[in-house]
């Protein structure tokens, strides 16, 4: 399976994967997050075979007041699961940020069950598990550089 990591055109590009893994049996709007139009926004999508598997985005969003950046709407297609897609995705969006510069600090709130996917790249979990209403448990990770 060969996968291809690029920049998507818009988040049209990538919200059906958000919406199916991120907020199943919603409207895809549940999906779309205030800054997606934003200057600063950056979508990036996996492909397999010319197919939209996987996603994530990036935002310039301080951190306690630092200048820093933000990921959000990480997804892969339940089929291609543990096949590196989402290691593939979160690498090239670790590589954008250090590439635009806004501070040196990423952060994210992770699902419990992705904690360990996070923590294999570098992330390190801050206070405890917290909940999302509507969504689940999460805990807020950075990864610093």
């Amino acid at each position: 399976m060969k996968v291809e990591v690029t920049e998507a055109a818009s988040v049209d590009d990538i919200i059906a994967v958000r919406a199916a893994v991120l907020r199943p049996g919603r409207p895809v709007s549940a999906a779309r997050y205030p800054e997606d139009g934003g200057e600063w926004a950056l979508h990036l999508r996996a492909d397999v075979d010319g197919q939209v598997v996987g996603c994530g985005s990036l935002y310039r969003a301080d951190y306690q007041g630092e200048e820093a950046q933000r990921i959000r709407g990480m997804a892969v297609l339940a089929g291609f699961r543990a096949a590196g897609v989402g290691s593939l995705v979160l690498a090239a969006l670790q590589e954008r940020a250090m590439e635009r510069g806004f501070g040196h600090l990423i952060w994210l709130n992770a699902r419990e069950r992705a904690i360990p996917f996070y923590e294999r790249a570098g992330f390190a979990g801050v206070g405890g598990i917290f909940e999302v209403p509507g969504i689940g448990p999460h805990r807020l990770m950075v990864f610093k550089w």
